[in-house]
């Protein structure tokens, strides 16, 4: 993940002061730059930082996209960095490290002012990276207690809730979170800047201005995914409202029907004069026969006309891996049901040192394998075809397959040029990827058709072999050559197996078993 605006103890200045300038220059003995705050005019404009350094220095964090750079690397010298941005309606800052060998310089470079915005979700969704934002809404999700990682939502923006990346303490410390208490259901009123990491919408290291405590706390909730046949399921529930109300989201009506609630009365003593009324409210959950599935129950309770509270639980349910292709998959939701696909390895993930993540493709579209445990010890290549499973996912926006791990390694494909296959003797069981242009065959016993079948011959720079018929891919149809696109003169590329077919005393030595992986066009 990139830097996540962590601003060292060089800076010695608080993120959110709008109207403080305080100007803390870096000095190490070999690398030093002769500023670390950059202000640059809400109207658009430029300013300079001087690097110095003994060796080459390069940026370690990313440029937000407002901001510019002149140059974001450079060898031993001084060299001067130009930032610029175009005007805004409001004040944004970037934090940004510079690196040199083992020895970092951090920059703070503030388009006008940091005043933050009263705005609700929605309105930050559509704002511009960099601004500061107050907002006030329910916190319905916490997945990091020490950095202070949580989810918040104040309805208006449909099911699209905010992220809060890293919460500051009363003292403005982080990795403090605990000690504020915010809890699943606590109304909270927060500011600090807007950045989008990916798809994702957020505010980091935000500052706490108000917390009201909720009027419902979830005791006790499932941890386990329901089994798949179906079950029963309680969910404790402390409340201080008058009475607590279960209500069961629209998509999970079907398979998450509400039974009944227990109640008991708290009795207060000495060290709790109101003490919490408790209830447990119980769920019978219908057998699944799809995918892994969840679903969202919630619990309101209510003081008065104008003080509520609402808090989500998300109920888990086992599922059957759903064989799907690769189309099917990467038009699913994002979510816990588990697929498993099959198809060719067609090019290994160069981003990942750890060498587990692969592009697969079938007829029907090509998705990458992240991380998929079990690959690089199967010794799978490009080429072969393979079965996966796992979740989808996405990065950016795109989608892909998380949590993947590698089931079989179903056939080992051999690249072969066209001199090598033709001396091999006839095979149905074994499977070659051949490279060559699409040319009219030439031999006897052969036809030419690019629109149906795709009987056709490929040449390389070794010799010539006909095809007889290619399907769309990997699982793919045949007789649907032509939806292909490929044209005469295209380097197209196919796995098949070696065979032949004797007429009239001529032997076709042939690729049989065609399947289609990729062309390139001539022009």
């Amino acid at each position: 993940m990139k830097l996540r605006y962590i601003i060292g103890a060089v800076l010695g200045t608080l993120l959110f002061v709008g109207c403080q300038q305080e100007e803390l220059v870096g000095n190490f003995a070999d690398f030093s730059v002769d500023k670390t705050f950059v202000p640059i005019s809400m109207d658009g404009g430029s300013a300079t930082v001087k690097v110095t350094s003994a060796s080459a220095w390069s940026f370690a964090s990313e440029l937000p996209t407002w901001l510019s750079a002149s140059s974001i690397s450079g060898n031993a010298g001084s060299a001067d960095i130009t930032f610029t941005a175009t005007a805004t309606t409001a004040g944004r800052e970037a934090e940004l490290e510079i690196k040199s060998g083992d020895e970092s310089q951090f920059l703070r470079v503030r388009q006008g002012t940091l005043e933050a915005t009263s705005a609700t979700v929605k309105e930050i969704y559509a704002g511009p990276d960099g601004k500061t934002y107050r907002v006030k809404g329910t916190c319905t999700g916490i997945y990091n207690t020490t950095y202070g990682n949580w989810y918040l939502d104040d309805g208006s923006n449909g099911d699209k809730v905010l992220t809060i990346y890293g919460t500051l303490d009363k003292d403005g410390k982080t990795k403090n979170f605990e000690s504020l208490g915010i809890e699943v259901g606590d109304v909270v009123t927060v500011e600090g800047p807007k950045s989008t990491y990916g798809s994702t919408i957020e505010l980091v290291d935000v500052t706490v201005l108000k917390i009201e405590k909720a009027l419902v706390k979830i005791v006790a909730a499932p941890t386990e995914p329901a089994v798949k046949e179906g079950e029963k399921v309680t969910i404790t529930v402390a409340y201080k409202g008058s009475g607590v109300y279960p209500t069961v989201a629209d998509d999970a009506k079907d398979w998450i029907v509400y039974d009944n609630t227990e109640f008991k009365v708290g009795v207060p003593t000495i060290f709790e004069k109101a003490p919490a009324d408790t209830a447990w409210v119980t769920f019978t959950l219908a057998p699944n026969a799809g995918g892994a599935r969840e679903g969202v129950v919630s619990f309101t309770s209510s003081a008065n006309a104008k003080n509520s509270t609402t808090v989500p639980v998300t109920i888990q349910q086992e599922g059957s891996i759903i064989d799907a292709c690769v189309g099917e998959f990467l038009s699913a939701k994002e979510g816990s049901t588990m697929y498993r696909l099959s198809g060719i390895v067609t090019e290994l993930y160069t981003s990942d040192k750890q060498g587990k993540s692969f592009y697969l493709q079938d007829y029907s579209g090509k998705v990458l394998v992240y991380r998929a445990e079990g690959f690089e010890k199967s010794g799978a290549k490009v080429g072969d075809i393979v079965t996966v499973s796992g979740v989808r996912t996405s990065y950016k926006g795109v989608p892909q397959m998380g949590t993947a791990t590698f089931e079989s390694l179903d056939v080992v494909v051999t690249t072969k040029t066209i001199a090598e296959l033709r001396d091999l003797k006839d095979d149905k069981n074994t499977y070659f990827m051949v490279t060559g242009k699409v040319v009219e065959p030439t031999e006897p016993n052969t036809k030419y058709d690019l629109k149906t079948y795709g009987n056709l011959s490929l040449k390389d720079e070794t010799g010539e072999i006909y095809v007889y018929g290619v399907s769309t891919g990997y699982n793919g149809e045949t007789k649907k050559f032509g939806t292909l696109g490929v044209k005469e003169g295209d380097m197209m590329t196919v796995i098949g197996y070696r065979t032949s077919y004797t007429k009239d005393g001529y032997k076709l030595l042939q690729i049989g078993g065609a399947m289609y992986v990729s062309h390139v066009s001539e022009n």
